[in-house]
Order: C-alpha cells, then sequence, then structure tokens
C-alpha cells in the first residue's frame, strides 16, 4: 500500500505551489491560544482501525438512563431503520426531480395525512427541523399574518426552545414575553391576560409542558389569544385532545428515534388552510399524471430557492426528509391502538414512578397528569446527581440547583425503577438526608 503521508520532498513541492515557506503560514491567520497540536500516526490498514475503533468503544460506559428535557428515548420498530436504509429514501433533503422520486413523495404525503389526522389540523409541511426551530417559525409566521411586535410563551418551556426562538425573532424585531406558570404546573391564566395587547401576534401553549404536565388550559388560552400555537407530543395525542380540538391556528411538535448526542429530531408543523400561504418549508400533493395516473408532486415551495426572497416565507434548505419517513413508517405499524398503548404506558410510569420518588423527595405539580417525565426537588441536586451516576443511573436535567426532571417512558420497567429508587435513596443517605 503506498504511503499517504507526503514526504519532505512532496511538501517543499506543495508549499512551493501555493508560495508560502512552512506549514505554519497555513495557520497564520489563527490565534496561537486556539491551535491545537496534533500528533497523527502512520496510516494503518483496515482491519488495524477497527481494532481500534472497537477497543476505544469498550471504555463507554453504559447507564441506566431518566434523562428527559423533552427529548427521550422511545421505542423504535426495528422495520423503520431496515426501510429508510433503502437507497430510496436514504437522503435527508426533499427530492429536487420530484418526478422521478414518487416513492419518496408519496411516503411524505403519508406523513402528511398521519400528521395531520393526528393533531387534526388541515395542512401540515414535510417538514422541519426540531420542535425548537419548529416554534420559531410558528413566531415568525404569527408575525407575517398579524401586525404587532410581541410573541408569548410560558415559563414552563425549555432553554433550548426560548433560546432558538429568540434567534429566530430578533432580526424581525418581535419581542418574546414570558407569562407564568401557577400552582398546578399549568398556564397561569391571569398573567397571561395582562400581557396581551395590540402588539401581540400570537400565544404559544405546550402539552405535555416542561414539567412533563399535561396542560389543562389550552381551551382558555384560545379565548384570548389572537393566534393559538400550540405544542403537542405526537405520543400523547392518542388519548389527549389534539391542538386541532382547540381551533388551533398552527400547531408544532417533536418526535425523537434513536437518539445519539440528543438527536436526531423530527419538527412537525402544521397549521389551518387559511394560513396555508405564509407556512415554512413544502407542502407534498397528489394529483394526475397526463395519462390519469396518481402522481405526487410538490404543491408548496416557500423558500428562497423556489420564489422570489421578499417573498419566501422561510430559508431552510434542507429539511428532516428521511425523519418524516421514519415518522410515517412508525405511525402505520403502530397505528392508532399501538400509539394508545404507548400513550397509557407513559402516563402509568410516571405517575408510578413520581409516587415512589414522592416518598423521599418533594414532587411539585404531584396533584397534576404527568406523561413521561416530572419534577422532583431536594436541596443539593447536583451531589444527588453525581451520586446516581456512581451507581451507573442518570437523570435530569437539572431545571435549577434544586429542581431536576426525572423521565420514564414505555421502555422501562419496574425493576429498572427500583434501580432508580436505590440509587436515589443511597446517594441521599450518603449526603446526610439534607
Amino acid at each position: 500500500m503506498k504511503n499517504l503521508i507526503p514526504n519532505e520532498g512532496e511538501k517543499e513541492e506543495m508549499l512551493h505551489a501555493v508560495g508560502l515557506e512552512s506549514i505554519e503560514e497555513l495557520f497564520a491567520d489563527v490565534p496561537e491560544s486556539m491551535r491545537s497540536k496534533l500528533s497523527i500516526e502512520s496510516a494503518k490498514n483496515e482491519s488495524e482501525v477497527l481494532k481500534e475503533i472497537s477497543s476505544l468503544a469498550d471504555k463507554n460506559k453504559k447507564y441506566l438512563s431518566f434523562l428527559g428535557g423533552g427529548i427521550a428515548k422511545h421505542y423504535v420498530p426495528s422495520a423503520i431503520n431496515y426501510l429508510i436504509s433503502r437507497s430510496e429514501f436514504l437522503t435527508a433533503y426533499t427530492p429536487y426531480q420530484p418526478e422521478i422520486s414518487q416513492g419518496s413523495l408519496q411516503a411524505m404525503f403519508e406523513y402528511q395525512s398521519y400528521v395531520s389526522e393526528l393533531y387534526n389540523m388541515e395542512v401540515v409541511n414535510a417538514s422541519v427541523y426540531d420542535m425548537a426551530t419548529a416554534l420559531g417559525e410558528s413566531c415568525l409566521m404569527c408575525h407575517r399574518i398579524r401586525d404587532g411586535k410581541k410573541f408569548l410563551i410560558p415559563e414552563a418551556i425549555s432553554q433550548a426552545k426560548k433560546a432558538v426562538l429568540r434567534n429566530y425573532a430578533k432580526g424581525f424585531g418581535v419581542s418574546i414575553e414570558e407569562f407564568a406558570y401557577n400552582e398546578k404546573g399549568m398556564v397561569d391564566l391571569e398573567d397571561l391576560k395582562k400581557r396581551i395587547d395590540n402588539e401581540t401576534v400570537g400565544v404559544y401553549v405546550e402539552t405535555p409542558n416542561m414539567f412533563g404536565v399535561l396542560e389543562e388550559e389550552i381551551a382558555a388560552v384560545r379565548e384570548v389569544a389572537p393566534l393559538l400555537v400550540v405544542g403537542a407530543n405526537p405520543l400523547a395525542l392518542p388519548i389527549i385532545k389534539s391542538p386541532g380540538d382547540y381551533n388551533a391556528d398552527i400547531a408544532i411538535g417533536g418526535l425523537t428515534f434513536d437518539l445519539s448526542f440528543g438527536g436526531p429530531l423530527l419538527g412537525i408543523f402544521a397549521c389551518r388552510k387559511e394560513y396555508m400561504r405564509q407556512m415554512p418549508g413544502r407542502i407534498i400533493g397528489l394529483t394526475k399524471d397526463k395519462d390519469g395516473k396518481d402522481a405526487f408532486c410538490m404543491i408548496l415551495q416557500t423558500r428562497e430557492q423556489h420564489i422570489r426572497r421578499a417573498r419566501a416565507t422561510s430559508n431552510i434548505c434542507t429539511n428532516e426528509g428521511l425523519l418524516a419517513i421514519a415518522g410515517a413508517i412508525y405511525f402505520s405499524l403502530l397505528g392508532k391502538n399501538g400509539m394508545r398503548s404507548i400513550a397509557i404506558k407513559n402516563i402509568k410510569n410516571a405517575r408510578a414512578l413520581s409516587t415512589r420518588v414522592k416518598e423521599l423527595f418533594d414532587v411539585p405539580f404531584y396533584g397534576s397528569t404527568f406523561f413521561s417525565e416530572f419534577v422532583f426537588e431536594y436541596e443539593h441536586m447536583e451531589k444527588l446527581r453525581d451520586g446516581a451516576l456512581e451507581h451507573d443511573v442518570e437523570f435530569g436535567p437539572l431545571l435549577t440547583g434544586k429542581n431536576a426532571l426525572i423521565c420514564t417512558t414505555e421502555l422501562h420497567n419496574r425493576e429498572e425503577h427500583d434501580v432508580l429508587i436505590n440509587a436515589l435513596r443511597e446517594a441521599k443517605d450518603k449526603n446526610g438526608n439534607v
């Protein structure tokens, strides 16, 4: 095998070709403090590389995870990864030549149909990056529909969503204002009403919210909101009212699959038909070809690449096409009954585990209905978390110095709950039962 690392003579020849004296000159614009000194060994063959990578992977530590914060590991049928790995689908892009991509377009059309039924909304796009960017897009869409400079959100949503939303809104001069939550961990209607004025373009409410609480005040929010945006976990919708049931103007959501460092995620975006022209992204439609056969096409393409920049509703260049297809497969494999059973188990697991945690710690909002996750309180939460990690158990994220989330999904069983409870109890005892 030829040595791929250049010798000194070849280095000199390359430097001369670009008019430099030394390799260091290539990095003249990079400050010394930011330069990394790499020591690269000689090239290895494939078997040697695989052996080394395997040895490194063996050093990874496996934890029993109860991590949440709106992103959690759920059941993913094995068929999904097999199907989306087929060459017909293996791309994150919407097809640029739709006439030769009928299979992908049909799969996205089916995805839109499933989400439309699940969220009870008239129009669904295919698709956006994740739930945080969907929230940002919904704010800008409200701003396009209504005159005003203020968008209202609950305090009880994740900091990540708030950060992405503020970045989206900043360039359009839209201010983001938060309204409080009540003793049940739900929308404080009185505080919300005080903040709504003529400058308000829309109100966002989420179920379940950051505390894992299923929101009960959406109908009341609808009565006062100029435009209502509802964020809903699709896994909860088989057993709770959908955004369309509240006459929401825009609905968003997110779906997680095999997680790796927090992703990938699917962003769900839907709206009422009257606002379709203001929706970001693209929509797949069904028509007839010249022979009268069914044909799928992109019927709405409102991004900069397709229409004049001044009329574009989004600058999203790629989307989550592959995950939209995965979502369609997921919905079709589970069906109504399968999704309903998963939703019920997420509620039952959250209730059962929160009841056991309540024997050790305070559980705010315990009287409310939890979906998957809940908040618990301890004076020295970071020490408690470190103590649990010593038992190979992880929970979180931390919300404050003494509040954190525990998330349990349909994948957890009673024995795994026992492991968590024992780890928390021993970590608490070690810390002196503060």
